[in-house]
């Protein structure tokens, strides 16, 4: 648990726990950091190891620790996904990545991710909050919330670059197939990746990151200017463009689709 306790030793606990008690704030991701129960050791232990990966490239420190640490349960959350999403990169795709890349007008961008012999792919991952219906749920369901945040994406991204917009939540079905999201992505009039204007998006990734394991499903853009091969996500559930059509590819669990007809 050597990186939990770099992060949160005693003191940094302690101060979260008075923060979370003397507010009265009870629906908060944090009580399974501070709270003592053996109960929430698994959390603790998943955590240590999504915290090994910035630790090991060096940028476990600064405003990323400062944020693992904040009071403000968003930017918390935010961080921690970033976190998971690098973490699966590495354990789930055996991906080599680097923090915090630079993005357009001098943004700075979440991760890059290095392909051999390849150009590679910038990601900037999304976490879901939403302080009325909590930090875990709802993402895949949320139009505003989709559509917001690929709006934003497209302000950080640079010109010309492979890309991966991440929108991170955690989904209480196992495979995040929400009609919903199909229709922010493809619906013909205002389907954001039904659109040449935002050919800038290579990829959409929805991540379902818990700790119970991880799933990203993978959305591509037909008119990316950049596109990314298929093959860069492994096993991972895919909505493509194949020979005119669309399909999926990995047998996805599918029973939460619409039908999309082109």
């Amino acid at each position: 648990m050597q990186y939990f306790q770099k992060v949160y030793p005693a003191r940094v606990i302690d101060n979260i726990r008075n923060h979370l008690t003397k507010q009265n704030i009870h629906m908060d991701y944090r009580w399974f950091i501070v709270d003592p129960r053996p109960s929430y050791n698994f959390f603790r232990q998943h955590l240590n190891e999504v915290l090994e990966v910035p630790s090991r490239h060096g940028v476990l420190k600064g405003q990323l620790l400062n944020r693992l640490r904040s009071r403000d349960e968003h930017t918390f959350f935010q961080a921690l996904q970033e976190l998971r999403f690098a973490h699966f990169v590495e354990k789930d795709l055996k991906g080599k990545i680097e923090f915090f890349p630079p993005g357009k007008d001098k943004r700075i961008l979440d991760l890059k991710i290095l392909i051999p012999n390849k150009e590679s792919i910038l990601v900037e991952v999304k976490s879901y909050f939403h302080p009325l219906k909590g930090v875990r749920f709802g993402v895949f369901s949320d139009k505003r919330y989709i559509r917001n945040n690929l709006k934003s994406a497209i302000q950080q991204l640079p010109e010309n670059s492979k890309n991966l917009v991440v929108l991170a939540g955690e989904a209480s079905s196992p495979s995040p197939f929400w009609g919903e999201m199909m229709e922010v992505l493809y619906d013909r009039q205002k389907g954001l990746l039904g659109q040449r204007r935002n050919a800038i998006i290579s990829v959409v990734g929805a991540f379902n990151a818990g700790t119970n394991g991880y799933q990203l499903t993978v959305y591509h853009n037909a008119f990316a200017g950049n596109p990314i091969d298929e093959k860069i996500f492994g096993l991972q559930p895919q909505f493509i463009r194949c020979r005119g059509s669309w399909k999926w590819i990995n047998n996805p669990e599918t029973r939460h689709l619409r039908i999309i007809s082109d």
